[in-house]
């Protein structure tokens, strides 16, 4: 009599070690510091290395620990998350491109017993004075062969469960109060099994682009890559010839990136076909040919540019901020297949897009348990097994973000179409998604200002991934020179000072001086941010 189907994975931990049984001889990790791959890991070597890191962390520290967590993405970083889920110890990954000051006040907020800087970490105590009474755990010693108290300590804390916190992910913004996502492994697992529905299980080969730290990473490029036996390469460099030589060696199969970088590998289409004579022009013209044709012949009439990602890249999956839907269509006519979801940390992956049905533009559907609606103001707001629980030690923020039966206030706009597709028409809330995927609070860079001497500071995005701050002139500071020339040096030099405290993406790139005596304000003299904006581009 035939065995029944297993029951789906309801941990992340389940996930690895169903994977480790599964495809144990198979690559898994591989590593490529510069353009040569220097080794690789098996699902096996994955699995028992996962085993002695998790026993190394049980012995030192107690269940539902909190542990910060730097580094850069490498076989042992991936390897450690997966360890420290299976240890049951919560972890509290601090981006790579956070400033140090931000990363002190997340320290402050989320009360980590430790912290783990992995090789390619940006911050230490001098730069995190906050790390200093912190243990600190090394990755490395995480391999040595664990002590029998070590492993009856792992043993004793029983498997992981759906409702186990697995970490406390803050975004990107920092310099005000820093908000902590509750991310638990119910939240993680719903998330990949949304994944599954879009790029068909196949034990697929892909680059490691994005940090660990980011939870989209971790759920396309860790988590359902173990569910489909995949094999995921970490490089040491996204130099342009170390990511095509991963490209073309590595039969790279999916890519899951941000637009910007999508951006950028079209643009070098372009260049090397303008490197031959007429050789542009040519291109557009296949381009329009290829509307008419077939995804397999448009592959062949573009063989070239396939075989320069390696011959066999198919799906590129597009996350964390917007897709323009000509960047979208280029790739289509190349014979891609080109992916796109819309979701936050708090909400996981709510929809994405199908191939052949959710036309360019849009982000796609939610597919049962989520639910998705769009409110009387034009908010989209989510429910399911992917939404958080809300933030970190923060019951107001999360009665805040929260409606009362239950669905999350995500702050975009939407509009749904008759059949339930999402298209994205704006903010509801302020803060800014750039062309990387980075979010920025204006509130954070404005408080900063402050900080700096700014007098009534109000920043925007002047343009995809550019922010800039508009002031009313004579009174930009509040202390000093108010003489035209004087007030410009003086503000120069201010900026300077900010851009020095903030992180690299949230760097303010100009000052621009509103045009009229003063900003549009309401009752309460709070300066009416929307208005204001739309005053300056107008003007």
């Amino acid at each position: 009599m035939p065995s029944a189907p297993a029951a789906p994975p309801t941990t992340v931990t389940e996930i690895a070690e169903r994977a480790f049984q599964t495809y144990g001889s198979a690559p898994l990790f591989s590593h490529r510091p510069s353009r040569a791959r220097t080794r690789t890991l098996t699902y096996a070597g994955v699995g028992e290395l996962v085993h002695r890191m998790a026993a190394n962390l049980a012995a030192t520290l107690p269940a539902g620990s909190r542990l910060g967590v730097q580094g850069s993405p490498s076989p042992e970083l991936a390897s450690f998350y997966l360890a420290a889920a299976q240890a049951r110890v919560t972890l509290i990954p601090f981006d790579l491109r956070m400033s140090a000051e931000a990363i002190g006040r997340i320290i402050e907020v989320s009360g980590p017993e430790a912290v783990l800087l992995a090789p390619g970490a940006t911050i230490d105590e001098l730069s995190v004075p906050a790390l200093g009474p912190l243990r600190n755990i090394v990755l490395r010693d995480l391999d040595a062969e664990p002590t029998t108290l070590g492993r009856a300590a792992l043993a004793e804390r029983g498997d992981p469960q759906p409702s186990d916190l697995v970490e406390v992910v803050f975004t990107s913004g920092t310099t005000g109060a820093p908000k902590g996502v509750l991310v638990t492994n119910g939240n993680l697992v719903a998330s990949v099994e949304r994944m599954r529905l879009v790029v068909p299980d196949a034990p697929h080969q892909m680059i490691s682009i994005l940090p660990l730290s980011h939870v989209m990473e971790q759920v396309g490029g860790l988590f359902y890559m173990l569910t489909v036996g995949g094999h995921v390469e970490y490089l040491g460099s996204l130099r342009p010839d170390v990511f095509a030589a991963a490209m073309a060696e590595g039969k790279v199969s999916v890519l899951i990136c941000v637009p910007q970088l999508i951006q950028l590998l079209a643009e070098r289409i372009r260049r090397e076909a303008a490197k031959t004579p007429g050789g542009a022009w040519k291109l557009e013209r296949a381009l329009q040919l290829a509307d008419l044709l077939p995804r397999r012949l448009r592959r062949r009439l573009f063989a070239r540019i396939h075989r320069s990602f390696g011959g066999e890249l198919l799906y590129v999956v597009s996350a964390a901020a917007y897709l323009p839907p000509d960047l979208q269509r280029f790739y289509e006519r190349l014979g891609f297949v080109v992916v796109q979801g819309y979701g936050t940390t708090e909400c996981g992956l709510a929809t994405t897009t199908f191939p052949g049905r959710a036309p360019a533009g849009t982000v796609g559907y939610a597919v049962v348990p989520t639910q998705l609606r769009i409110a009387a103001d034009g908010e989209i707001q989510v429910a399911g097994p992917a939404v958080s629980a809300g933030y970190d030690r923060n019951p107001a923020a999360t009665a805040e973000a929260f409606t009362a039966d239950g669905f999350y206030r995500t702050g975009d706009a939407g509009r749904l179409a008759a059949d339930g597709c999402l298209t994205l028409i704006g903010r509801t809330r302020t803060m800014f998604v750039l062309p990387n995927g980075m979010k920025v609070f204006p509130e954070d860079l404005e408080a900063t200002l402050a900080v700096e001497g700014f007098a009534d500071p109000v920043t925007f995005e002047a343009a995809p991934g550019r922010i800039e701050v508009m002031v009313i002139a004579g009174r930009a500071l509040r202390s000093g020179d108010h003489d035209p020339a004087a007030e410009k040096d003086a503000l120069t030099d201010a900026l300077k000072r900010v851009n020095k405290r903030l992180g690299e993406h949230q760097r303010i790139s100009a000052v621009r001086f509103y045009p009229d005596p003063d900003f549009p304000r309401t009752h309460t003299l709070k300066i009416q941010r929307a208005k204001a904006v739309e005053r300056l581009l107008a003007g």
